[in-house]
């Protein structure tokens, strides 16, 4: 019994029940289990260093491996280890490397893919750009066939590499956002395809987020990697459009001309449908619950 300063005597909290030599402690209301922060460590660290050094390492080894380059055509290929970042990187990259690219199409949409790959793994800007290379160089199903199959690996090893670092990642950058992201997985685990496929096509969240949170409210590897490649197929459609008469349009915005912009709204709409008559995904923010000791201060 503990004696208050009005002189009323309240009952004192039990002490913690004992089970076999460890200690258990009641509590009224057993809160939901969230996924837990990792704690960024030497290993973390080292592996994050070492994917990087190793993606970069290969793409100088095929850079010089490549076949009977030109000094000229060396110079343009150094820039494509570069990702691109505007139009007119790439219009300089395709004049520069399109005469190779007829006498080497292999080694050239190699080139292309690794670095197309490097870029999507470390979330490096420059993908759009790259896929409107690859209309240019090789035409709509050549250039589509690549897009669609670099596309698949770059999400594949952004996925895995996020499995074993994304957590602390994710934790520093999005906390919150990454809670609120782990209940609207849960509530769509049965349709997780068409919700990764609905999250890439709609402005809800950005790309990078998805990719690097997807492991770590575990997001099925399938799920994630078909949703990825078929909610990203509308711009990789235009953009390689777009890249057959790259050296006619001036700004990225004229790829969307209003024929292939109408063309994908009516389908996403269609796929979207169920989706869009159901509630809206929460992704905001919520305030974190005080611990109850300080509540008790």
């Amino acid at each position: 019994m503990v004696t208050t300063r009005r002189g009323t005597e309240v009952k004192s909290p039990a002490p913690p029940k004992k089970v076999e030599g460890k200690t258990r402690v009641t509590s009224a209301a057993q809160k939901p289990t969230q996924p837990k922060e990792a704690e960024f460590t030497w290993s973390l660290i080292l592996f994050m260093i070492g994917t990087f050094v190793v993606f970069v390492t290969y793409l100088g080894v095929l850079f010089y491996t490549l076949p009977k380059l030109e000094d000229d055509v060396r110079a343009g290929v150094i820039k494509a280890l570069k990702p691109p970042h505007k139009l007119e990187d790439a219009i300089v990259l395709r004049d520069a490397i399109s005469e190779y690219a007829a006498d080497h199409a292999f080694h050239t949409a190699l080139v292309l893919a690794s670095v197309y790959v490097f870029a999507q793994t470390f979330a490096i800007p420059g993908t759009l750009t790259l896929s409107l290379l690859s209309g240019a160089l090789f035409g709509f199903y050549k250039g589509i066939a690549l897009v669609v199959g670099i596309n698949l690996i770059g999400s594949s090893f952004c996925f895995f590499i996020n499995t074993k670092v994304g957590r602390s990642i994710a934790y520093r950058v999005w906390p919150s956002k990454v809670r609120a992201f782990q209940r609207e997985v849960e509530k769509r685990r049965s349709s997780m395809t068409n919700y990764i496929f609905f999250l890439r096509v709609t402005p809800f969240l950005p790309n990078t987020f998805i990719n690097v949170a997807s492991p770590v409210v575990n997001v099925p590897y399938p799920a994630f990697v078909i949703g990825t490649v078929t909610g990203t197929f509308p711009n990789n459609f235009m953009a390689v459009k777009a890249g057959m008469k790259l050296s006619e349009i001036t700004s990225i915005s004229e790829m969307y001309d209003p024929w292939t912009l109408g063309f994908f709204v009516a389908i996403g709409f269609l796929v979207l449908l169920p989706a869009l008559l159901a509630p809206a995904p929460n992704f905001a923010e919520e305030e974190e619950e005080e611990p109850d000791a300080k509540k008790a201060e």
